[in-house]
C-alpha cells in the first residue's frame, strides 16, 4: 500500500487518465512495427547462379543430382516453357569445351563453368538486368536416359 504523503503531483494526473501512457506506448508499437525491416529477405539458397561475364557457379547439390564430375559440360535445353540443365559428358574425349565444368576447389562438389551465350541467355530471358542472377531448381526427372533439372527462373533470388 502506498501512502498517500508518497504520491506527488505528476503522478496523480497519471492516475486521472489512466489510459493516456497506454495509448501513447501502442502508438510506439505500432510505429515500431511499421518501419521493421528484415535481415534476411530470401532464406532458400540458390542452386544455380549465372553472372554476366559468363561465370556460371553449380552447387553441390545440383552437381550430384546431374551426377556432373570436373570435365563435364552442362547445358540448357527449352521444352514447353521451362528451362531445363543437363550434363554432357566427353567420355574418351580430350580438349577444352564450352561451359566445361571444374571444380572450384579441391575435394568440393561445387563446381563452376564458363559460358558467355549460356549465360546470356539466361538472363535475357528471365529479364535481370544485373551482373549476376541465382536460380532455384526444381525436381529431376529422366528422359532418354539424360537427367534433366527444370531452372525456376520467374522468381531469381
Amino acid at each position: 500500500m502506498v501512502r498517500p504523503s508518497a504520491i506527488h503531483a505528476n503522478s496523480l494526473s497519471l492516475f486521472s487518465h489512466p489510459f493516456s501512457k497506454l495509448k501513447t506506448s501502442v502508438q510506439l508499437i505500432s510505429i515500431k512495427f511499421a518501419t521493421m525491416i528484415k535481415l534476411l529477405e530470401n532464406t532458400r539458397r540458390p542452386d544455380i547462379t549465372f553472372c554476366r561475364n559468363g561465370r556460371i557457379y553449380i552447387t553441390a547439390r545440383v552437381s550430384r543430382i546431374l551426377s556432373l564430375e570436373p570435365g563435364d559440360s552442362i547445358n540448357i535445353a527449352y521444352d514447353n516453357g521451362e528451362y531445363l540443365l543437363f550434363a554432357v559428358r566427353h567420355p574418351n574425349c580430350r580438349g577444352r569445351h564450352i561451359a566445361q565444368c571444374f571444380a572450384t576447389k579441391k575435394g568440393s562438389h561445387n563446381l563452376s563453368a564458363n559460358s558467355v551465350q549460356l549465360c546470356h541467355s539466361i538472363l535475357l530471358f528471365a529479364n535481370v538486368n544485373t551482373d549476376r542472377a541465382s536460380f532455384m531448381v526444381g525436381k529431376a526427372f529422366e528422359r532418354n536416359s539424360t537427367t534433366y533439372l527444370p531452372i525456376i527462373i520467374k522468381c531469381p533470388l
